[in-house]
């Protein structure tokens, strides 16, 4: 019997196969650990591309802020971030806003720490920043009515200076970048030197002893909403005030004895109302624009006839519209609009106050009682007018940002949000938070924003 149990092998596969299964299912742990690790890496990456995505639109070089908004980002969007142990972020400014961040930890693998390994390293990296080369022409309507004086100019010319540094950085001069400025209130000054806009009406004889210094009527006939080009019965009317006619306000503007000082708002003269400020067409130039800037100032005078959003906004549309290449006069200073299709195009708008007749003085839309608005309330007239032009503009696949300076204003504010594209509107109400908003529009539409790496 004894022999017949040691030559007696049932069982034996059986036992054979238990031993086997412990091993197999140890690699089958492994590759599901191992399958982990890969999704985790994965989801990591794409956490890490949101965040440095999100840090570069503050459009900063300050660490403390990058990484305070990749951080954020991070801990909303990656449950395994914030599952990992050990988990470090290392976030290193690129300059003019880009931002690296290196994400590392490790995860705890179930089936593997049965074998002694009790963490999985994990490791992923990501940058994100403006890519050179991607052409951009950007337009700022920059509100410069009385109101704006003192600080408050002060704040928009520095916030303005460090949107353009942010820009051109060290550089003087762009190949893919260009900005126009146009400063407005109720009127906007075009420059004598394109006097080829104006109308048969036109005549230097109507302003002797003085000459035409720049300003122009609004267009008729739903024109004054459109960037057509200025041909035909679409040129403009250049801006006078008679002799003899008196403003809502009781101002008589009397001459040829022409008294109108150099900002055109005291005195008397066919000029008085007109605005000193031209527009600035596109520049490819950061001395151009900071030279510019520079020298923005109010028009402190007694004759401020108030404050036309519609008109900041259509003569931004017109400095980049593709219809107006080749019809600003231009030096080698400047860059036409450009027609490419590539060439992303952007308005942004900035204003410290409501749309209104101040009435003491002609606007490029005449007087108050000449009844052009075609309605009692002239505010929720030129809001009407303003939302149209904006839906024109976007038509004409332009990107536009409003931003309103110390305005707690209601119906300015819910204007200027349909305005914008995607609703993105800024309602800042000191210089800092101007500054920022400028920096942030920079970033993020301006400026092209990509992953790098």
């Amino acid at each position: 019997m004894y022999i017949k149990f040691l030559r007696d092998e049932a069982g034996a596969l059986a036992l054979m196969l238990a031993l086997a299964v412990v091993p197999m299912m140890v690699a089958a742990g492994i590759a599901i650990d191992y399958s982990r690790m890969r999704s985790a890496n994965s989801e990591l990456q794409s956490a890490a591309d949101a965040a440095v995505l999100a840090a570069a639109k503050l459009g900063t070089d300050d660490k403390s802020a990058l990484e305070a908004e990749v951080h954020r980002m991070l801990k909303i969007n990656s449950a395994v971030f914030n599952e990992m142990t050990d988990p470090s972020v290392v976030v290193k400014p690129l300059g003019q806003g880009g931002v690296e961040a290196e994400l590392t930890g490790a995860i705890r693998p179930p089936f593997m720490r049965l074998i002694g390994m009790q963490k999985l390293d994990v490791s992923v990296t990501s940058a994100a920043g403006r890519i050179a080369g991607a052409p951009v022409e950007i337009a700022l309507a920059l509100d410069v009515s009385t109101s704006m004086e003192g600080t408050q100019l002060a704040d928009l010319k520095r916030a303005a200076l460090e949107f353009v540094d942010s820009l051109f950085g060290d550089k003087d001069y762009l190949h893919n970048a260009a900005v126009s400025i146009v400063p407005y209130r109720a009127i906007v000054n075009i420059g004598t030197a394109n006097s080829h806009w104006l109308s048969d009406s036109y005549d230097p004889a109507n302003y002797a002893p003085g000459e035409w210094k720049g300003c122009v009527d609004a267009r008729t006939n739903g024109e004054d909403e459109t960037d057509n080009i200025p041909v035909g019965n679409n040129r403009f009317v250049p801006y006078i005030w008679d002799s003899g006619l008196q403003s809502t306000k009781g101002h008589t503007n009397t001459w040829p004895i022409i008294t109108e000082n150099a900002d055109m708002n005291e005195g008397a003269g066919p000029n008085v109302g007109c605005l000193a400020l031209t527009i600035l067409p596109l520049t490819s130039r950061k001395s151009t624009l900071e030279s510019f800037i520079n020298n923005i100032h109010i028009n402190n005078g007694l004759l401020d006839g108030g404050t036309f959003h519609s008109l900041g906004m259509s003569w931004a549309w017109r400095t980049i519209s593709k219809k107006w290449q080749g019809q600003w006069f231009t030096d080698t200073s400047y860059a036409a609009p450009s027609t490419n299709d590539d060439t992303e195009k952007v308005i942004i708008f900035m204003t410290d106050g409501i749309s209104f007749f101040a009435g003491r003085t002609r606007t490029s839309y005449g007087f108050d009682y000449d009844g052009r608005m075609g309605a009692s309330n002239y505010s929720d007239a030129l809001n009407a007018k303003t939302v149209t032009v904006c839906e024109n503009i976007k038509k004409d696949k332009i990107s536009i940002y409003t931003v309103t300076f110390m305005e707690d204003d209601a119906n300015t504010n819910d204007m200027l949000r349909k305005c914008a594209t995607d609703g993105i509107h800024y309602q800042t109400s000191d210089g800092s938070q101007l500054a920022k908003a400028f920096q942030v529009m920079i970033a993020d539409r301006s400026g092209q924003l990509r992953l790098l790496y």
